[in-house]
């Protein structure tokens, strides 16, 4: 290896929203999703990380992979075609749950699916069923994956706890008849409605244990999940409900290095108070036709290098701990 190779390299990509249909409007009616040519950019990405040299290690995939309306004509030939440019690349892919998943597939459905990583030989799980996750693809690098609708009002049976868990978060902020609707909530409580969710105390735990554990060996950590923790990195509608406790699990421990979640399309970016790179992945379901929005990590050994493609941007933040 030269001193230049990066020790690992890896290709983000977030809000495929795949579907084969025409052009449509998101919940808003504010803006316009190509359903169809996503894929094309699928394909773009998958293409651009077969040339990338040395290789590309692996994928993270970061929710919403195909879209809602897929359920018209079938949820499984709609994530078929969505899988098949990342299949074909013959690296692992790990996905995260969005809220679009869980529009086409309750949860039990979805671990039967390939976007169900958690089962994968080299994951870490606390528990059968679980979505959340971690690996190791180095001695150095943890790599930690959230469930941000651990609690939520959609993939939960009405009659579980976790649904009535969220039930009493919703109500108690969201004062509105249609609690899918955001609209003339003040800005704090945006963020509650039925398309958003949040983890678990069972999962905070795991969490603390996750990067405390990193945080010994002197691993640098890199956590990502479908929804934003950081207000900076998105409208205030898009953020996971807990964010603010997530943060603060990730905040007492010195190890984390970078957040990358989707969901917020527009994309967004910013360092928080502890130095912790946030980024939010642009949608690709809204970029059109000749536009991109993908990006590919390297990682090296002082630093961490996102280099965007189209719509998504270009970072470097350094590591907490050099890889020697």
């Amino acid at each position: 290896m030269s001193c230049g190779d990066p020790v690992l390299t890896f290709g983000i990509i977030a809000d495929v929203q795949y579907a084969d249909e025409d052009n449509g409007r998101n919940f808003l009616k504010t803006r316009t999703r190509y359903y169809r040519n996503s894929l094309n950019i699928l394909h773009n990405a998958v293409n651009h990380w077969r040339q990338v040299k040395p290789r590309v290690d692996f994928i993270l995939q970061l929710g919403d992979h195909i879209d809602g309306i897929c359920k018209r004509k079938g949820s499984d030939v709609g994530l078929r075609t969505a899988l098949g440019p990342l299949i074909s690349f013959g690296k692992p892919v790990y996905h995260v749950i969005g809220n679009h998943e869980l529009y086409n597939f309750s949860r039990e459905q979805f671990i039967g699916t390939e976007l169900f990583s958690a089962g994968r030989e080299e994951c870490d799980s606390p528990a059968v069923g679980c979505l959340y996750y971690s690996f190791q693809p180095h001695p150095a690098v943890r790599v930690v994956a959230l469930d941000c609708y651990d609690v939520s009002l959609i993939g939960n049976p009405k009659d579980s706890d976790k649904y009535r868990e969220a039930m009493e978060i919703i109500r108690e902020k969201n004062t509105n008849e249609d609690l899918a609707s955001p609209l003339g909530l003040p800005e704090e409580n945006m963020r509650f409605v039925t398309w958003n969710g949040g983890l678990s105390s069972r999962q905070l735990s795991w969490l603390q244990t996750e990067v405390q554990e990193a945080e010994k060996l002197r691993q640098n950590v890199i956590v990502f999940g479908h929804l934003p923790l950081f207000q900076p990195t998105s409208d205030c509608v898009n953020l996971c409900w807990n964010a603010e406790d997530v943060v603060d699990v990730l905040h007492q421990h010195s190890c984390v290095v970078c957040y990358l979640c989707g969901h917020n399309h527009d994309g967004g970016d910013a360092v928080d108070g502890e130095g912790i790179l946030h980024v939010t992945m642009p949608g690709v379901v809204e970029r059109g036709p000749g536009e991109d929005a993908f990006a590919t990590a390297s990682l090296h050994r002082e630093r961490l290098d996102i280099a965007g493609q189209g719509a998504a941007g270009s970072f470097s933040v350094n590591l907490r701990y050099p890889i020697s």
